[in-house]
């Protein structure tokens, strides 16, 4: 008999997941998922939440097959090695990662299992195009616009693998740790509860989510996935993060609902593209690495952000005295998440207005995201602080009062996370600083002491960083491109 052990990692589903379906197809399966405590972490508090929610709901898939779920904790390679001995086991099975950290890793891992007398089958990672084959002229894609009309054409995803019926696993199975004795739960104190409030992580909500989305939101996506007071956006940055959707499956069932909808196609491209930032995150983080520590345009590497713990704890907490600031990384604490464009104004008030690294913002996304993604992450931080490829021009400074006048008109975003100032009128929602008196009065605010004032002024800001940018001789392209999926 034919035993496997499929090493899970972050492709947590049954339905479209190549290590699965072939295994099982083959002989018994050992499904195994292993905390690996040699490794620095590779999750931050929110998206280990998410994960500890998504191998639960995977257990509970695995068990109807006829299969358990298997944990452990250590060694990655000496995990593999004695469950191997244990089950009886002749293969291990995985499918693929994008990071580097994690190819060196695998890499590392399967020639210390074929050393031992393993066999070892991998699969490519969840990726749209083989990234060896994407290049330009003049060789990996930099600019999205290029890369984008490169992929575009050759969509057309296979229709997606099965989950199996059932999984036999072996006679021999070895001693499980308990999920929840990891202690990826928080109960005191319980910092996820906003979080359960907004989330049902599994791959089953992840196509629920993906058919509700485009069902009742595609047709508003184009137009409406910038606004905050209600986003036409698809919330399936966390699903795919977590790998309980894949991008293939999400791009088949788009081009099919195209299809049936033409009328739906601008919107439909327009949500394609945004898969695609994603795809070309990936692209650009497997042909540059060093994009994970460093600025891809080297002469930013010495750029002198500023130290400043307390502007950083203001920005953090959502005190800086700009409302859709402030709104956005509340958001963010209680619910792991906030939309694209709130993204993009956090961001840059952070690396623009306040000059702290775009590396302390991508940090503080990782410990309080749901989808956070080390290529999203990084590429769109240097975008925004305009210091990667395809970058936003380094006299792009969003300004984050008229933009919150654009994207959340009548204050409805802010009135819901910023509450202590919800009562003023709508032309003094997004700026309190200029409400008189008897008006701040009637909302019941004294500024400095229920609001703060504004940490910084965004003109002044705007300039010295426009001076800064202007020393070490940055140009700007003069246009702006997006972030990605794995930002929504």
């Amino acid at each position: 008999m034919n035993i496997s052990i499929i090493w899970f990692r972050n492709d947590l589903r049954l339905t479209g997941n190549p290590a699965v379906f072939h295994s099982a197809r083959s002989g018994q399966v050992l499904p195994t998922y292993i905390w690996d405590e040699t490794l620095p972490d590779q999750e931050g508090g929110a998206s280990r939440w998410w994960l500890h929610e998504s191998l639960l709901s995977l257990e509970r898939s695995l068990l109807s097959t006829g299969s358990p779920l298997v944990f452990a904790r250590g060694s990655t390679l000496d995990i593999l090695v004695r469950f191997a001995k244990t089950s009886k086991a002749q293969k291990i099975v995985w499918n693929e990662r994008t990071e580097p950290w994690a190819r060196a890793f695998d890499s590392m891992v399967k020639n210390e299992l074929l050393s031992f007398g393993l066999k070892v089958e991998t699969y490519p990672p969840d990726l749209l195009s083989n990234p060896h084959e994407m290049a330009g002229k003049n060789g990996p894609f930099r600019v999205f616009g290029h890369f984008w009309k490169h992929l575009r054409p050759t969509l057309n995803p296979p229709e997606t693998l099965p989950a199996p019926l059932r999984i036999s696993p072996p006679e021999i199975l070895p001693v499980s740790d308990t999920l929840s004795g990891w202690g990826w739960n928080p109960q005191k104190p319980d910092w996820a509860k906003g979080l359960r409030e907004e989330w049902v992580p599994g791959e089953q909500h992840a196509h629920r989510t993906l058919d509700r989305f485009l069902d009742e939101t595609l047709g508003d996506y184009a137009n409406g996935r910038d606004r905050l007071d209600s986003p036409a956006v698809s919330r399936l940055s966390p699903f795919l993060h977590a790998g309980e959707i894949t991008s293939e499956q999400i791009v088949r069932k788009t081009l099919d609902k195209l299809l049936d909808h033409p009328d739906l196609e601008a919107d439909g491209e327009k949500f394609l593209s945004e898969i695609g930032w994603r795809e070309f995150s990936r692209h650009l983080l497997i042909h540059f690495p060093q994009m994970v520590d460093t600025p891809f345009q080297k002469k930013f590497s010495h750029f002198p952000w500023k130290e400043n713990t307390g502007s950083l704890l203001a920005w953090k907490s959502g005190k800086t005295g700009y409302p859709i600031v402030d709104a956005a990384m509340r958001q963010l604490w209680k619910t792991g998440y906030m939309p694209n464009r709130a993204r993009m104004i956090t961001a840059s008030f952070l690396s623009k207005d306040l000059l702290i690294s775009w590396q302390e913002g991508a940090r503080w996304f990782w410990e309080t995201l749901v989808d956070w993604d080390l290529a999203n992450n990084t590429v769109s931080w240097q975008w925004v602080s305009g210091v990667g490829v395809d970058a936003a021009a380094y006299f792009r400074i969003f300004n984050p009062v008229l933009l919150g006048e654009r994207f959340d008109p009548e204050g409805l975003y802010i009135r819901k996370w910023v509450p202590e100032i919800r009562n003023l009128p709508d032309h003094l929602i997004h700026r309190p600083w200029e409400a008189p008196e008897n008006i701040s009065g009637q909302a019941g605010i004294t500024l400095g002491q229920d609001y703060p004032w504004p940490i910084v002024d965004h003109q002044d800001a705007r300039q010295e960083a426009l001076s800064l940018f202007r020393a070490l001789g940055e140009k700007g392209t003069g246009k702006q491109g997006s972030m990605t999926l794995g930002q929504e």
